[in-house]
């Protein structure tokens, strides 16, 4: 949807102008200032809405990206303090890439190079989940991911911790049997 929206912005541009202005529009944005494909559509159905005015939870979304169709929602709305935190420290770097590029001191490789997750930080929280089946692995691990969330809201509360940034990449087991 912030693609679409750089789209609807620079309507006439290329493909690699539009690449730079996703990470300026972002990189700038007001956040919490939602992004609007199109202005949410007043119905009768009677389907909950994604409305500040109205419903009081979704006055404290921090990256509200509210979806175009009906009934509108916000695509983001488990978006937490540390992952807006990251996001906006993505949308920069992104945006001094693409500066680089347009200028033609690097080439788009660099925009693609992945990110140095664990030389980035000092201290890690290591989550280990098994399951005794592979069976029961899906389940076992969609569980384990909801409680990621309530995890990283936790640590944000501590005064001592600047951002909690989840690396979603699993590592397979390096026991025998796991």
């Amino acid at each position: 949807m912030l693609v679409a929206r750089t789209c609807q912005l620079y309507p006439n541009a290329a493909a690699a102008t539009l690449v730079h202005k996703f990470f300026l529009v972002f990189s700038q944005w007001p956040w919490p200032k939602p992004v609007l494909l199109k202005q949410p559509e007043e119905s009768r159905l009677g389907f909950p809405l994604w409305d500040p005015r109205v419903n009081v939870a979704d006055r404290f979304h921090l990256m509200p990206i509210i979806t175009p169709a009906y009934p509108q929602q916000n695509s983001t709305f488990n978006v937490s303090i540390s992952t807006l935190t990251v996001m906006r420290q993505e949308f920069k770097s992104g945006l001094a890439i693409t500066d680089e590029i347009m200028l033609r001191r690097t080439d788009w490789m660099k925009l693609f190079e992945p990110p140095n997750f664990f030389g980035k930080y000092k201290h890690f929280i290591v989550l280990m989940a098994s399951t005794q089946s592979k069976e029961h692995h899906l389940e076992w691990y969609g569980l384990v991911e909801s409680k990621i969330r309530i995890l990283i809201s936790n640590l944000e509360r501590h005064p001592y911790i600047a951002i909690a940034h989840v690396n979603t990449e699993s590592f397979p087991s390096t026991e025998p049997n796991g």
